[in-house]
């Protein structure tokens, strides 16, 4: 498993846990979000966390759904959903 991947697993792992806070410790500073579906630029992590939360709002019990993954090493894009439980 590639850095990259490492880091949007935990991503993923924490959502699930419901602690942000945690898996925010493996995101870099400088690492960019977006929102494809919504066309949304999350530049700063503060932002990615608010994004999130806003979402939790909306499905409480959610778990993530892990789609399609694309890592180049340099960048990885994910493809991810929240279904209701």
């Amino acid at each position: 498993m590639t850095e990259i991947e490492c880091i949007v697993q935990i991503n993923y792992e924490s959502c699930d846990l419901r602690a942000l806070d945690w898996g925010a410790t493996a995101i870099d500073e400088n690492c960019h979000f977006e929102d494809a579906s919504r066309g949304e630029h999350l530049v700063e992590l503060n932002r990615y966390k608010r994004d999130y939360y806003r979402w939790r709002v909306i499905f409480p019990n959610g778990k993530v759904v892990e789609g399609h993954d694309c890592d180049n090493s340099t960048f990885m894009a994910c493809q991810f959903g929240l279904i209701d439980e």
